[in-house]
């Protein structure tokens, strides 16, 4: 944090170069324009948001099956049973990712 404002304070209050911090520091430019951009350093930002998991739009259909398998007795209560079950549903992904959300629909069933 101080070598950000050191810097800052340099380009801006005392007139140095750009060019001459550059060659001091080792910095690149870019990181240079962001230095002087921001008061602190930003932190990791996305350049885009996130893509929302695969099995998003199947949440309900799955939190359906789990509530219905509650009820029913000897039901597989392991997460196996869903990827067939979700695949009548057009649903794209392998087993592994049709398994993973069932400890969150189960954590969350007040949704």
């Amino acid at each position: 944090m101080e070598w950000w404002e050191s810097i800052r304070r340099r380009v801006q209050v005392e007139g140095v170069s750009k060019r001459q911090i550059m060659r001091e520091t080792g910095i690149h430019w870019e990181t240079l324009k962001k230095i002087l951009a921001f008061s602190s350093p930003p932190g990791y930002r996305l350049a885009k948001p996130r893509p929302g998991p695969k099995v998003g739009p199947f949440r309900d259909r799955i939190r359906e099956i789990l509530e219905k398998d509650k009820t029913t007795a000897g039901s597989d209560s392991r997460g196996g049973h869903l990827t067939p079950r979700v695949r009548g549903a057009q649903y794209g992904a392998g087993a592994t990712v049709s398994g993973r959300p069932r400890h969150t629909i189960r954590a969350t069933t007040a949704l």
